[in-house]
């Protein structure tokens, strides 16, 4: 179970990695992304942050990658902690599932 300093630091980077892809990020792809869910490891040694993209998933995911160590810089500078997590991008299928679900509950 996750503390509650590490549930706020989650939420801090959900906001940081949102507004940072939203106005800091020239790459087109990249903007695309949208942030579902930060999971923080109980050390906070590694953020997993969960995307999903409106189109162009594979190219866009490969652009946010490539760009993850200036996120994680500029996040750097605006957290207040001593350390800061290494990003890791994880493609968040939750949406697809539900979806998928939704479809076979309209079959019935």
């Amino acid at each position: 179970m996750a503390s509650h300093k590490n549930k706020q630091l989650e939420s801090q980077i959900l906001v940081l990695v949102s507004s940072i892809i939203t106005h800091d990020i020239q790459n087109e792809l990249a903007n695309k992304a949208s942030i579902t869910e930060v999971d923080l490891t109980a050390d906070g040694s590694i953020a997993k942050i969960y995307v999903v993209f409106n189109s162009n998933e594979d190219e866009s995911f490969e652009a946010l990658i490539k760009i993850a160590g200036y996120i994680r810089k500029q996040i750097a500078s605006k957290l207040t902690t001593r350390r800061t997590p290494e990003i890791v991008f994880e493609l968040d299928k939750k949406l697809e599932s539900i979806n998928e679900f939704n479809k076979i509950l309209e079959t019935l």
